[in-house]
């Protein structure tokens, strides 16, 4: 379909390349008139040449958020974040990601700073809104409802162990790079691998011989463990019938990166699989 006269005039002067920001009203009026998708492909094509990424890596952020893509998103604005990008609309945009991944003990954190920050603001309030419609939505699920497909972007929780794995990827891959993660049936079964097998093997093997040593002392279980190495860090975290082994590069972030594993692991494999309350974890309970 033919561009309106007045995208083509911004196309022109974007195409003719003497400013790197000149993508940036294109893809504005591209994004105003709904046309998403060819937003989405200039400014990612255009970004990597801004001197000035702050603004387009936002307007990206918002661009993945037009068309549900709430994760890619939630990692534009963490990367923003990383390189000293605090600015309050980088942080709107962070919650409403959080609202809509069902993200909840982090969209409360983020909004009781916004909120003492920023209390008048529009969308602030309009957020905490949401969030409270949201607590009383999960209280109500008591976090065994399988939401709607399509339901306000909230996804339904996965029945495979395949995307079980894919979520998990999707999250920490946007904080680090992962050499491997898998998730592994504890009461037998095929699990879902994703890079090399040994890297499982050895979260398996861990949990084996911890909770080998925990059955000796007669005390607790393995809930979750880390292993260092110079090359690796190694993620072992366990949620009921199901092992979550994942690989990482080493990173200064690791405490971060275990509390996103956590929170994605609560959110994709239902509470019905999880151990029994008594249960006496030698680690935090996931």
């Amino acid at each position: 379909m033919a561009l309106p006269p007045d995208i083509r005039r911004l196309e022109r002067e974007y195409r003719v390349g003497k400013d790197p920001r000149g993508y940036l009203p294109f893809c504005r009026e591209l994004r105003r008139r709904r046309r998403f998708l060819q937003a989405l492909d200039v400014c990612r094509r255009s970004l990597p040449g801004d001197p000035n990424p702050a603004e387009g890596g936002l307007l990206l952020a918002r661009l993945l958020m037009e068309l549900g893509r709430y994760v890619d998103a939630l990692g534009v604005v963490e990367r923003l974040a990383g390189r000293g990008e605090a600015a309050l609309a980088v942080r709107l945009v962070k919650l409403e990601c959080l609202v809509r991944l069902r993200y909840l003990a982090e969209a409360e954190v983020l909004y009781e700073e916004l909120a003492e920050e920023a209390p008048l603001e529009a969308e602030v309030q309009h957020l905490g809104k949401k969030i409270g419609a949201l607590r009383r939505q999960m209280a109500r699920e008591g976090g065994n409802h399988r939401a709607p497909a399509g339901g306000d972007g909230v996804r339904p929780l996965p029945v495979t162990r395949k995307e079980i794995l894919e979520g998990i990827l999707a999250e920490v891959g946007s904080l680090v790079r992962v050499k491997s993660c898998a998730v592994v049936p504890l009461g037998g079964g095929e699990p879902a691998l994703e890079g090399k097998a040994e890297h499982a093997l050895a979260g398996y093997e861990v949990h084996r011989e911890v909770n080998t040593a925990c059955g000796d002392l007669d005390f607790g279980e393995m809930r979750w463990g880390i292993m260092e190495t110079p090359k690796a860090q190694l993620i072992v975290l366990v949620r009921g019938k199901n092992l979550v082994s994942l690989s990482i590069d080493p990173t200064q972030q690791l405490g971060k990166i275990l509390h996103r594993l956590v929170l994605t692991v609560r959110r994709l494999i239902p509470e019905e699989t999880a151990a029994p309350l008594d249960a006496k974890p030698t680690g935090a309970n996931p």
